[in-house]
């Protein structure tokens, strides 16, 4: 219980850019306020940011680890952006091309949703689906609803995009897509999880004659990151936090949260100690040494078969003839067998071939 004459007092576990984003909320809101507040952020490690992580490489003063930038398009993290300072700062990475790894390297289609088919034109001409499998993908529109609440399956991105479009389509398209965004297995994977399949699945019966429905993408960039990196918004919130008056504790791990009457116990402090606390979700990380590519290699494959997802960055020498492209959502096809191997390859200078003087390979961290 808070006493009356003390200031509300609130840890934050973890100093990730979620955990910081939180404590600057909490203090611009008592401020707005006029009311006292008392924040903390504790953090494990020594440095702030948790998967977010921006060193030099390849000749380059910083270069993303983990993530590299946040969606434009959605306004919570553009708007944190802008109150620590970052508003003039930011930038939107060059535009790249996306393959899927199915029998060799095969370009997306254009026109996909999710990885879900919206232009069946643009879907019969490429060579990632079989012909069977664009037969079956275009009757999608002549299906009846399919539950999503109920039955076999229900609640399942697999079983939705298996139901309207046949089994290829979903792994070919969707789960080389979805599953590399959220390192996830899109068979066991809740549509309500992805907000875009599931409020179409819950209001369209056919998903092709809903995309005739919507309206045309928002004009401006997709994506935003700070000209230094993603650590550079690490950076400026906690700043922001210190300057609001929050106070940040780097190898300071918290062990206990216990629930006491109205407030919370942070590692069995007195009953009055605590009135809030954030906890923050903590994913293992682990880097992964890679040999460098051969100097006639045209492509770069990190085999990872165990269903986690890594970023990894890559540098390429500058070459008359030389073309970069993204590569995501990588998977392999072996007999009957599906192996996920997934990866997110990126030239380190913003879709550009660098001028690094050699080719560098490293793999960064788990997202």
């Amino acid at each position: 219980m808070r006493a009356a004459d003390r200031p509300s007092r609130v840890t934050v576990v973890g100093g990730g850019i979620s955990g910081l984003a939180a404590a600057h909320r909490l203090l611009t809101l008592a401020a707005d306020a006029g009311e006292p507040i008392e924040v903390t952020v504790r953090e494990r490690e020594q440095a702030l940011g948790g998967k977010i992580r921006t060193t030099p490489f390849a000749g380059l003063p910083a270069v993303d680890e983990g993530a590299d930038a946040f969606l434009a398009r959605v306004p919570w993290a553009v708007a944190l952006a802008r109150e620590v300072g970052l508003g003039e700062q930011m930038v939107s990475p060059a535009a790249g091309s996306a393959a899927v790894w199915w029998k060799g390297l095969q370009p997306i289609p254009a026109g996909l949703l999710l990885g879900m088919p919206t232009d069946l034109l643009q879907l019969a001409r490429t060579r990632l689906i079989s012909w069977p499998g664009k037969l079956r993908a275009a009757t999608e529109v002549l299906r009846p609803r399919t539950p999503i609440d109920h039955g076999p399956g229900a609640d399942s991105i697999g079983a939705y995009v298996r139901a309207r479009f046949g089994d290829e389509v979903h792994e070919r398209l969707v789960d080389p897509l979805v599953g590399s965004i959220y390192a996830a297995d899109t068979d066991r994977f809740s549509l309500a999880a992805v907000a875009q399949i599931h409020d179409l699945a819950a209001t369209n019966r056919s998903v092709l004659l809903a995309a005739r429905r919507r309206p045309p993408a928002p004009e401006g960039p997709v994506f935003y990151a700070p000209a230094h990196g993603m650590g550079q918004f690490v950076d400026a919130t906690a700043q922001a936090v210190g300057t609001l008056g929050g106070t940040i504790r780097c190898g300071d791990p918290v062990g206990s949260l216990t629930a006491d009457s109205d407030g919370w116990r942070v590692d069995d402090e007195p009953a009055d100690g605590t009135d809030g606390a954030v906890p923050q979700r903590r994913r293992r990380t682990h880097r992964h040494g890679v040999q460098p590519p051969t100097p006639d290699a045209r492509v770069v494959v990190l085999r990872l078969d165990d269903g986690v997802l890594r970023h990894a960055a890559v540098g390429h020498r500058r070459r008359a003839a030389g073309q970069v492209s993204t590569v995501v959502g990588l998977r392999e096809h072996d007999g009957a067998v599906l192996q996920r191997s997934v990866v997110a390859v990126q030239d380190v200078d913003g879709g550009r071939a660098a001028d690094v003087g050699e080719e560098h390979v490293a793999a960064g961290v788990d997202r």
